[in-house]
């Protein structure tokens, strides 16, 4: 009669189990033929099978179906018997919601730099400057405060350059979004035509441009040493201009306008 031959995986099995020997009790993971694996003490070695305790249960494992056998350890909360778990070990072997490796969001935070720089573009509709081009940089004064200086550059009909100051309170220091209060007061020394609007008009000077806006916006941070900054808000805007038409008649007039303005940008 023929012997049944030997797999290899189940000679170095029983090569590693000699040779440590049962001084104290081995606790295993085996995987056999039908896709199944079994969790335990492993009790006994013979000729054709493995006996294993799992839980309250001893297992009867045929040497022949034994595919891998790894080492484990018993459960903490049991130091005689381990935790008997069967099932597919193709399907145990797929990363799970609970052991796939989980993604963190990046520990940089722009809020913890002390000067920020924010460079911006939009328009404030309801006023003859706009288009809104802007530079301001930021100071964090402590907490959820900051400060900023700001420059811009505003045309359509007319043009001006625009002086600004501002205060910024961000609702929220953490996460991604960082929705922020925004006031500014702004100050233009003089303002010009832009283009050829000036068609019939011989002279017309205009006094100092004022403008104060409140809005709430946003601060997105990605994490990367940049940020993108959304901001929607109400603007006011005063000036009075002197004008000589082209028949020598000179007009003073004073205006004021009012109206919602969004801004667009970075911040870095």
């Amino acid at each position: 009669m023929k012997s049944k031959p030997v797999r290899p995986i189940t000679f170095i099995f029983s090569m590693l189990i000699a040779s440590i020997g049962f001084s104290q009790a081995k606790y295993v993971e085996i995987f056999v033929d039908n896709g199944e694996y079994i969790k335990g003490e492993l009790i006994a070695i013979g000729s054709d099978i493995l006996l294993v305790r799992s839980g309250d249960r001893v297992e009867s494992i045929e040497r022949e179906s034994i595919r891998l056998v790894l080492p484990t350890k018993p459960s903490k909360q049991s130091s005689r018997i381990s935790t008997r778990t069967t099932g597919s070990y193709r399907n145990a072997a797929r990363p799970t919601a609970s052991n796939r490796p989980q993604l963190k969001h990046a520990s940089y935070n722009l809020l913890d730099n002390k000067w920020m720089t924010e460079v911006s573009g939009g328009f404030y509709p309801i006023t003859p400057f706009v288009v809104d081009m802007s530079f301001t940089q930021w100071k964090r004064l402590g907490g959820s405060w900051a400060l900023g200086a700001g420059v811009s550059w505003n045309f359509s009909d007319y043009s001006m350059a625009k002086f600004s100051l501002q205060g910024r309170k961000f609702l929220s220091k953490n996460g991604v979004a960082k929705p922020f209060l925004n006031a500014s007061a702004a100050w233009s020394p003089t303002a010009g035509f832009f283009g050829n609007t000036g068609w019939g008009v011989q002279f017309l000077e205009f006094s100092p441009v004022k403008q104060v806006t409140g809005g709430l916006g946003i601060l997105i941070d990605t994490g990367q040493k940049l940020g993108l900054t959304g901001q929607l808000g109400f603007a006011a805007t005063y000036y009075s201009t002197e004008e000589v038409s082209w028949d020598n008649r000179r007009i003073i007039a004073s205006y004021q306008h009012y109206g919602p303005y969004l801004l667009m940008g970075f911040i870095f």
